[in-house]
C-alpha cells in the first residue's frame, strides 16, 4: 500500500511491513520502538551489514509483533518476503544504543500486538 508521507514531505509511505516476536523483537523492544518512532536492525545471521529486518505484508492475525510504515525506501536487491535497510543507504542512519551499532529507520507503528 502506498500513500503521502508526512505533511509537505513529498515522500512515498512504503509498507506495510510487520516484525514478529523473537529473541531480539521483545516486547520491550517494541515498546521502544512504538515511543521512539523507530525501528533497529543490527547484523543478520549470514551477514557483516548492519540493517533493519522486517517481513513484507501486514502482521498475521495470529502473531505478536509490531506493523508499520516509512517512508525509507528499501535498500536494493531485496527477497519476496523478508526486507532489509541497509546501513549506508538513504534514510537509514547509525547509532549506538546500549553500547552497540544498530542501524535504524524512522517508521508510523499502525499495528502493536503482544498478549
Amino acid at each position: 500500500m502506498s500513500g503521502s508521507g508526512g505533511a509537505g514531505s513529498g515522500q512515498r509511505t512504503h509498507g506495510p511491513y510487520h516484525r514478529i516476536h523473537t529473541p531480539s523483537q521483545t516486547e520491550q523492544t517494541a515498546r521502544l520502538q512504538f515511543a521512539s518512532g523507530q525501528v533497529w536492525g543490527r547484523e543478520a545471521k549470514w551477514s557483516s551489514l548492519l540493517s533493519v529486518k522486517a517481513y513484507r505484508g501486514p502482521l498475521p492475525p495470529t502473531d505478536e509483533g509490531i506493523e508499520f510504515y516509512t517512508d525509507v525506501q528499501l535498500s536494493p536487491g531485496q527477497h519476496p518476503s523478508d526486507v532489509f535497510w541497509y546501513a549506508g543507504t538513504p534514510g537509514v542512519t547509525v547509532a549506538p544504543i546500549d553500547g552497540r551499532d544498530f542501524a535504524i529507520i524512522t517508521v508510523r507503528i499502525t499495528t502493536y500486538r503482544y498478549l
